[in-house]
Order: C-alpha cells, then structure tokens, then sequence
C-alpha cells in the first residue's frame, strides 16, 4: 500500500547556506520532494538571474537522519558561485549514489 510519505532514508544532495554542496540522507519524501523543487528554484533563479525565486526557500531546514539541520542556500551570487565550480553542473544530480 502507497503511503502519502515514508520513512526511507536516502541520500542527496543540496546546496547548504555557507558551505555549498552537502550530502545529507533524507528520512522521508517530504523532505525529498521539497528538496526537488528547491533545485527547480535555483535552476530557475539562475537562469533569470532573479532571487525572488528562492524566497519560499528562505530559512528553511532540513533534518537529516542524525538530526542535523541542514538550511538551504538562497543568495543567488553564492550559488552562481557553486554552480560555476561544479564540473559538469548539466548533469548534477540530486540523489547521492
């Protein structure tokens, strides 16, 4: 049976305010989907160059599976940074393998 949310951890990656790509397991697929439209967001706010944006995305943390909190960077210059030192950022993908 299909739950609305589970209790899987899964590791991904996101873009941490002040520190740049983290990798963090995820314990559910709120935090999941929530972090899928966070890169949706960036990928938008880089493309038009507009931080508005992001600021749903402001302030917000997630918990990974030890309990950390893990805040998503929103300052479009730092991730022009971090997407510019990313090798290949075409091919970036969210989940860690």
């Amino acid at each position: 049976m299909v739950k609305p949310s589970d209790n899987i951890e899964i590791g991904m990656h996101i873009y941490e305010k002040g520190i740049g790509i983290t990798s963090i397991i995820t314990t559910n697929s709120a935090d999941r989907s929530l972090i899928g439209s966070y890169f949706n967001a960036v990928k938008n706010a880089l493309v038009d160059n507009d931080e508005s944006r992001l600021e749903q995305f402001q302030n917000i943390n997630i918990i990974d599976a030890d309990g950390n909190a893990h805040e998503f960077e929103t300052d479009l210059d730092a991730l022009h940074e971090i997407y510019e030192q990313q090798e290949e950022p075409e091919f970036f993908d969210i989940y860690d393998s």
